[in-house]
């Protein structure tokens, strides 16, 4: 039963009542004057002959209408009838939200107008000092005036002339070292050690060939004092199996082994 209200095109009911500008509740005057007006001004159409033409017979109207209840009802399209009648609009939220703006805009302005005047800034004017009251002595009159002080003579200023060096400037002492000697207690301790002193009393420098422990005994057992670098020069004062006797500056009298000592001099 609906095909024969039905839009293909738009796929949807047709509406007849929107076509002529009523509503559902209009009387038969009513259709037939909006009707009329639409085809003085020119704007009926091929849809609104048709609408006029169901709507202005009772029986075809009736008809319509049961069709266009029923569509409405299966498709939940209830609230979008045309005849149902325009709600009319909710003007209350629009007319809270300006007058919430115009308090807000009263109080805006009786805050500033009506807020405590904020406290003066101190006054920066100086006063005046308070003029002395006493007048000057006077002077007697049979006094004297001072006499103007003479004004001094300018000094020639003699130049300072340097002071004679009475010392001669002090050379810095350089201490002697040390004589490097070999104790009798260690000739007792190692009487197999042979010392290397030459004619002249003095021991042959070295240098070691590789990184080698400075200790106190000719022993892998006894305490560690250092390490001999490369680049640290000696003397030899003697050698005692594998081991050989030296006297370090800073450090003092040691022991290293024998094989790694490369003379300089």
């Amino acid at each position: 039963m609906y095909y024969r209200y039905f839009d293909k095109e738009k796929n949807r009911l047709k509406n007849y009542y929107k076509l002529l500008k009523i509503s559902r509740d209009s009387d038969d005057e009513l259709i037939h004057q909006h009707y009329q007006d639409l085809y003085e001004s020119g704007k009926t159409t091929q849809e609104t002959e048709e609408a006029y033409s169901i709507l202005s017979i009772p029986e075809e109207r009736d008809r319509y209408n049961r069709v266009y209840d029923r569509y409405n009802w299966d498709y939940g399209i209830q609230k979008n009838s045309l005849y149902e009648k325009a709600k009319p609009q909710n003007y209350g939220r629009i007319l809270f939200i300006i007058l919430l703006f115009v308090l807000l805009g009263f109080s805006t302005i009786a805050f500033f107008f009506f807020r405590a005047p904020e406290a003066g800034a101190p006054s920066t004017e100086i006063s005046a000092p308070a003029e002395n009251d006493t007048e000057p002595a006077e002077t007697p009159a049979n006094s004297e005036p001072e006499a103007p002080l003479a004004e001094s003579e300018p000094v020639e200023e003699i130049p300072a002339q340097p002071a004679e060096e009475t010392e001669a400037e002090a050379e810095p002492i350089v201490e002697a070292p040390a004589a490097i000697v070999i104790s009798d207690e260690l000739l007792v301790a190692y009487p197999s050690l042979e010392v290397l002193a030459g004619e002249s009393g003095e021991f042959p420098t070295a240098q070691v060939t590789a990184g080698v422990n400075f200790r106190t005994a000719p022993s892998m057992d006894s305490t560690v004092i250092s390490a001999v670098g490369t680049d640290e020069s000696f003397s030899v004062l003697g050698k005692v199996g594998g081991w050989s006797y030296i006297y370090r500056d800073g450090q003092g009298y040691g022991w290293i082994g024998g094989k790694y000592i490369q003379y300089t001099h």
